[in-house]
């Protein structure tokens, strides 16, 4: 096929017309385990692990689909591997040890996840993405070809799409949405089904609109609520006129109508409630990008309040990610082992007071709290009120403290704070050593230092403001 231009060239990748077979996705399976067995991923930090997911073992799949779709079992292979090598570094067992449900995991960051790709919904996209550019390029050589796409892609696509009406070539006229945005599928579906299929793919706007073609094309037996519906159809489409410009298709999802990975990831949890700090993404040239497109199959997530604001902060990758767990209340604290029936010493071991939960070590022990205070007045800042409260809520109240310019550093040192508190509780209980609350301070410090010259500019300024 010489001049052929296909979306993504891919060298090595062989293209078939067929589906992929069997051998073909388990030799991609096998080029994810393939690492694996060569890592010492035991050795590894959660977060350098996350890494490898997201750079490596994640890439070689994605890779593939950009030509050829991978099936569910495929995929759901592949998804195991990632996720037995996050949470325990080697392909084994992970019962009991995965600490956030992998659904979880592979929401985009924004929406309270890891930003660890879900393959089911990058197949997706990648089929709509096939299906984009042959409804908008019409000059490459595949474009007349059937494209062998899921139900749920070419559902997924034409919800997601609108046309502005010009010459009306490229335009279905019962299927595609082209009347305000609305498709005919969605103002008169019972009146749909007495159109036959095979002319419902096929029959243009520029076909149908010529001496009212579209009413010819209707079947016989047309009940009552069918003939309410095309008395609408007909008022709706009457008056409109066809121009000489191409028609053009709009990506619902992005500002500027151009398609994108990240809002079609986004698209699908429209119904869940904003985030805090979270900023949609969107295209604004009317293009197709596979981002936008990923993105909006994740609209409909239920989003967890403080987890954007982690991966916003200025902080190394380990240390977010424990605050990333410690917000979802998934690290291993007494409350959490008791739900799980293992043993547990109830008691907060930097107090020996109260029972231990997460929000307990890093905001309302009176270790902690002393911590709080004695940070904030030796900046300048004045605690009025003692810490309580969950992880978030004294976040907000933390951040409430500062002036708004100093907001990142005070983010970055909330959570230095919050890390040295869960270091000193570890070190109390895997090594029964305890430190004094002015060492710890004196670590803060020191770390703060090296935050600080690793990058931390909004840290920086915030010690600044004493000096």
């Amino acid at each position: 096929m010489s001049g052929c231009a296909i979306p993504h060239p891919l060298p090595g990748i062989a293209l078939k017309h067929s589906k992929a077979s069997q051998n073909r996705s388990a030799t991609h399976d096998r080029r994810c385990r393939l690492p694996v067995a060569r890592l010492q991923g035991a050795l590894m930090a959660k977060s350098g692990r996350l890494i490898w997911v997201k750079s490596v073992l994640a890439a070689i799949p994605i890779y593939c689909m950009m030509a050829d779709g991978l099936p569910p079992w495929a995929r759901a292979e592949i998804d195991a591997v990632c996720r037995r090598f996050l949470w325990c570094g080697k392909d084994g067992d992970v019962r009991g040890r995965c600490m956030v449900a992998w659904k979880t995991c592979t929401r985009p960051k924004e929406l309270g996840g890891l930003g660890i790709p879900d393959f089911k919904l990058v197949n997706m996209a990648f089929e709509a993405k096939w299906l984009w550019l042959q409804s908008t390029d019409t000059s490459r050589a595949w474009s007349e070809l059937p494209l062998k796409q899921s139900v749920e892609a070419r559902d997924f696509f034409r919800a997601s799409t609108r046309t502005i009406v010009g010459n009306g070539r490229g335009t279905l006229f019962w299927l595609d949405s082209w009347i305000d945005g609305v498709s005919i599928r969605t103002l008169a579906p019972t009146l749909l089904k007495f159109v036959p299929k095979r002319i419902a793919n096929r029959l243009t706007v520029a076909e149908a609109l010529p001496d009212r073609h579209w009413v010819r094309t209707i079947g016989g037996g047309v009940t009552a609520p069918a003939t309410v519906e095309y008395l609408c159809l007909w008022h709706a489409v009457n008056g409109i006129t066809l121009n000489a410009n191409q028609d053009r298709m709009i990506w619902r999802w992005t500002s500027d109508g151009g398609f994108t990975v990240q809002s079609a990831y986004r698209a699908l949890h429209l119904d869940s409630h904003p985030i805090p700090g979270c900023v949609r993404v969107w295209t604004s040239d009317g293009g197709f990008t596979v981002q936008s497109a990923y993105r909006a199959l994740h609209l409909d997530s239920h989003p967890i309040p403080g987890c954007v604001r982690v991966w916003e902060v200025w902080a190394p990758l380990r240390v977010k990610l424990f605050l990333w767990l410690a917000i979802r209340r998934r690290q291993w604290t007494a409350d959490r082992r008791r739900r799980h029936g293992l043993d547990v010493h109830s008691a907060c071991y930097l107090c020996d007071q109260q029972d231990e939960t997460i929000d307990h070590i890093i905001v309302e022990c009176p270790f902690a709290r002393q911590l709080w205070v004695e940070v904030a007045a030796a900046l300048g800042c004045h605690i009025q009120e003692q810490p309580a409260g969950a992880i978030v809520d004294w976040w907000e109240t933390w951040r409430g403290l500062w002036p708004s310019k100093y907001a990142g550093g005070a983010d970055s040192l909330f959570v230095l704070i919050a890390w040295e508190l869960w270091k000193e509780r570890n070190a109390r209980c895997f090594r029964g050593a305890s430190t004094h609350l002015s060492a710890v301070k004196d670590t803060i410090k020191q770390q703060a230092e090296l935050w600080i010259f690793a990058g931390a500019k909004s840290l920086g300024r915030l010690v600044q403001r004493i000096g």
